[in-house]
């Protein structure tokens, strides 16, 4: 009798359907490699830009300074300075009021992130010069291209006798932001945020010297640092100097607590950025050049003198 054979289930190879854990882990392993290998390039390639668009916007400010001086035989003063350039600039913001105007954002620098339209804020100063003082009849006065508020006196091309190629005229300073939300424990992390006091008052008349060294070789002669409206990148007194080099904490003149506008102007107020390793530096000959951080002191102080006589501005 012939029996039937059972009928017996035959393998048929069907497609995969999903993802083993390993291979989930092997292709999340690849993409992290490409990201880790990429992301510094696209790190590089936007802070280049960034610098590149903060290079072209100090470049505008000086050549319309010379416009400017094309059309009055002198460079504006630092009362509202960066207001008197806007016309030359194509800037039709108007400014009457200092209280509810906004910053146009070629006043900004793109790779400071504290830096923003509102409270008229400003990534570019102009140079109060070396940081030297003189007292004249006309008050005191200082030696950089553009005259401070506190003298009467405006400068032109011909006071610019040490060479407009080698006179800074403009530079970089970062923001603060909120002022109030700064307290001093942040203070103390973003040291070349904010001005410093000294622990005692310095006469710049006769001992420039002395404070010069101290601002710049002991930490232990600052105090807390100040968080005055003055010099935190308010656009209606704008001016740094180079009693130290760049990116360096700076320092007022005198012990707290002070808050004259007289005081705030007697320090060492240097430019900053957070550019990679300097600043952007714009010439009274109208060229813009990156100035290295690590620029010697003396160098760099003789470059914001216009009429000092000093021989040695070196390589930079």
């Amino acid at each position: 009798m012939n029996r039937r054979k059972a009928c017996r289930p035959v393998a048929i190879g069907l497609p995969r359907i999903g993802w083993t854990v390993i291979e989930l882990l092997v292709v999340a392993g690849l993409l992290s490699l490409l990201v880790a290998l990429h992301l510094p390039a696209v790190q590089r390639s936007r802070a280049a830009a960034q610098r590149l668009t903060c290079f072209n916007q100090l470049k505008q400010i000086v050549l319309a300074s010379h416009q400017y001086h094309d059309q009055y035989g002198q460079f504006p003063d630092g009362n509202r300075h960066m207001e008197k350039l806007m016309p030359f600039m194509e800037q039709a913001v108007d400014w009457t009021s200092f209280e509810t105007a906004f910053t146009p954002t070629a006043f900004l620098c793109p790779s400071d992130p504290l830096a923003t339209s509102r409270h008229l804020e400003c990534s570019y100063f102009y140079s109060s010069g070396s940081g030297r003082v003189k007292f004249m009849s006309s008050g005191l006065e200082y030696d950089g291209v553009i005259s401070t508020t506190l003298g009467s006196k405006r400068t032109s091309l011909r006071d610019v006798t040490d060479g407009t190629s080698t006179t800074a005229m403009y530079g970089e300073r970062l923001t603060v932001g909120d002022r109030n939300a700064v307290t001093d424990s942040t203070a103390l992390k973003s040291r070349k945020l904010h001005m410093w006091y000294m622990n005692r008052d310095y006469n710049l008349l006769t001992e420039f010297e002395t404070f010069h060294t101290d601002c710049l070789q002991n930490s232990s002669t600052r105090t807390l640092p100040t968080l005055s409206p003055i010099f935190d990148g308010l656009t209606t007194i704008i001016g740094y100097n180079h009693a130290v080099p760049p990116n360096r904490p700076g320092c007022y003149a005198i012990a707290p607590p002070r808050h004259s506008a007289v005081d705030f102007f007697n320090g060492a107020i240097p430019a900053t950025s957070l550019h990679d390793g300097g600043v952007h530096t714009a010439f009274a000959d109208g060229h813009v050049s990156f100035v290295s951080e690590a620029i010697d002191d003396k160098i760099w102080m003789n470059l914001g003198s216009r009429n000092g006589g000093e021989s040695d501005v070196g390589s930079w």
